[in-house]
């Protein structure tokens, strides 16, 4: 599992670089973001563009981790440039309510700047 991780102003950028986001890979996934977290990074992108596939155990790992972040105070999470199936995984969950999905990176971090 592989993160490309960089800041814009107070935003962590975090590119999520497999293709899938599975429960083969969700304690490593987790370990890494919620270690971002706990350095002070609250306000967060996941730019899942490589992803084309995703279950539910990544869907609750996306959520948790917004959960962990709202739970230290101001900051939030948002998701950008997702592939159309992981999408409809989004909206059939109504998680795409709760969480803010963009299209771009650039409008993504510009939501939480």
């Amino acid at each position: 599992m592989n993160l490309e991780i960089k800041k814009k102003g107070k935003v962590a950028v975090v590119k999520y670089m497999d293709t899938r986001l599975d429960t083969s890979v969700i304690p490593a996934f987790k370990e890494q973001i919620n270690n971002l977290i706990d350095e002070g990074n609250h306000f967060i992108v996941l730019n899942l563009s490589k992803v084309g596939f995703m279950d539910s155990s990544g869907l609750g790992s996306v959520v948790s981790i917004r959960k962990k972040i709202r739970a230290e105070g101001d900051g939030d999470l948002t998701i950008c440039e997702l592939k159309n199936n992981v999408k409809d995984l989004f909206n059939l969950t109504r998680m795409d309510r709760k969480i803010k999905i963009y299209t771009s990176e650039d409008e993504a971090v510009k939501a939480l700047s």
